[in-house]
């Protein structure tokens, strides 16, 4: 067990930090309900941590939420400070509660630079004013967490301050409410941190209680590899910022999916949402997107968009539904230039864009459809019927991903043995499976029991009836208040917050 000296004043903090930069003196630190720190507010009052340190949680246990992690967790590139469950009796530890002060209204609050956050389970409540997770950093990954019960948002991203964020191996279920509070709500600050990026990849994000699955107001967003399974709107929204005008085109890289889709909206709603517009290019690739007895819409470009890229995804029906493959809703200025190939598309759908070419219908050669195992069969004609060059001729999304080499995650919490590879051999397989990739994805369904053991917890504490939410505000909130453990340093931000500090309108 290590222990530093006591917080000292904020020159000192600063001249200290500057002696030990880098990672030679970084330190692991133990939290457990029966050691020197109890919890990690504990710790955070009692020592100075530095970039490349590594704070441990022991799990089988809750503990207090109302966790700020600000300018103190703050790493360095290349040395990110971590905070890291332990899994006890195979339970991560479990965080709990939101504050009584003002703007205290979320479970964790992540507002450090170059911060590790992985190994947790955070519990929500069935206040819709409580949020799990709130991020306002850059290079923050989010990673091995279980995030549950949130009313509120499962993880939101401010508008102001957030930059490269990245949302993994994790298990996000029974979050949102009603049609603006949503399982994953993110967004990047283009002044701050602009050429920014949000990546959610490898999660398993179904049965939401409310809102969509994954919205993004990013300048650049990558969703890749992920289960993402019955919203209650739409399963992704990519829109436009809200926090000022439109200084940057946002562009979107959906790649190696599953999409089960069971509501009567859309799988992914694209260009704007009421606020500002994209004006992005988006590109769709190696998906297989299924509409699981749903009438709703694969592809919903909205008001304005550059471009849209399909190739190569597995477009899948059951139980009779009748959906439309594409519809353009409120348009303004030139239609948006579609390009595609080599996609199956199941019979069912209707209004299929002419410029796609070369695809496939008939029986797609699925394991099961009816119980979600999507993977093919040896004579499924989707084996090789792929194209090699997935990606449009001109007005393309940049830096996209073309090298395929793993599957999605099952329909089960990730574990420590994915991601699972995936192997082509000859030309590239259409959907989110090569012949003799992936495994069973198991049942779906209810959300996993806590993890959580037992512990003293925290304080107590659709647009015009058409095709998912409209404008929901944002991604302001109001967490940028002060606590009863505030530094000068972090008083001095709040001059420019002022400006975002609202919550969504609706």
């Amino acid at each position: 067990m290590h222990e530093r000296t006591p917080r000292a004043p904020a020159l000192v903090i600063g001249f200290a930090a500057f002696a030990l930069s880098g990672t030679a003196f970084a330190e692991t630190y133990q939290v457990s309900p029966s050691g020197t720190y109890a919890s990690i507010q504990d710790l955070m009052d009692a020592v100075t941590l530095v970039p490349g340190d590594v704070v441990e949680v022991e799990g089988d246990h809750l503990y207090p939420g109302d966790l700020w992690l600000r300018e103190e967790a703050a790493g360095d590139a290349g040395a990110p400070i971590t905070f890291r469950g332990i899994r006890k009796n195979g339970k991560r530890p479990a965080l709990e509660g939101v504050g009584t002060e003002e703007y205290h209204d979320m479970v964790l609050f992540l507002a450090a630079n170059h911060l590790v956050f992985e190994g947790f389970e955070i519990i929500g409540s069935d206040d819709p004013s409580h949020t799990c997770i709130i991020t306002q950093g850059h290079e923050i990954v989010v990673r091995d967490v279980y995030v549950h019960g949130c009313e509120g948002h499962g993880l939101l991203a401010t508008d102001w301050g957030t930059g490269n964020l990245t949302v993994e191996y994790s298990n996000f279920t029974d979050n949102g409410s009603g049609d603006y509070k949503h399982q994953i709500y993110v967004t990047t600050d283009q002044e701050m941190y602009p050429g920014s990026s949000v990546r959610i990849q490898f999660n398993y994000i179904h049965d939401a209680s409310g809102g969509l699955n994954i919205k993004s107001r990013a300048e650049r967003t990558e969703i890749y590899f992920n289960w993402i399974e019955a919203a209650v709107l739409n399963d992704i929204d990519l829109v436009g910022p809200d926090a000022s005008a439109d200084g940057a085109r946002e562009d979107s890289d959906v790649v190696g999916n599953v999409i089960v889709h069971t509501s009567e909206y859309s799988a992914l709603r694209i260009g704007d949402d009421g606020t500002n517009g994209t004006d992005g290019r988006y590109r769709i690739a190696y998906n297989t997107i299924v509409f699981d007895g749903s009438d709703g819409v694969a592809i919903r470009p909205q008001i304005n968009i550059d471009s849209l890229e399909i190739y190569n995804n597995a477009f899948l029906v059951t139980k009779g539904a009748a959906p439309r493959f594409y519809r353009l809703t409120d348009y303004t200025g030139t239609e948006p230039i579609v390009m595609g190939s080599h996609n199956f598309i199941d019979a069912a759908f209707t209004d299929v864009p002419p410029e796609l070419t070369d695809t496939l219908d008939g029986d797609p050669g699925i394991m099961d459809l009816s119980a979600m195992d999507l993977r093919v069969v040896d004579s499924s004609i989707l084996v090789d019927a792929g194209t090699d060059t997935p990606v449009g001729p001109s007005n393309t999304v940049p830096n996209p991903l073309t090298t395929i080499d793993y599957v999605p995650v099952p329909r089960t919490e990730p574990t420590s043995e994915m991601p699972y590879a995936r192997n082509d051999e000859g030309a590239p397989d259409i959907g989110a499976y090569a012949l003799g990739s992936g495994t069973d994805p198991g049942p779906g369904g209810p959300p996993p029991e806590g993890n959580g053991g037992p512990g003293s917890s925290g304080s107590a504490g659709n647009d015009n009836g058409d095709d998912g939410s409209s404008s929901d505000g944002g991604c302001a909130c109001r967490a940028t208040g002060t606590s009863t453990r505030t530094s000068w340093g972090w008083l001095l931000t709040l001059a420019p917050l002022a400006f975002v500090s609202r919550r969504r309108r609706r």
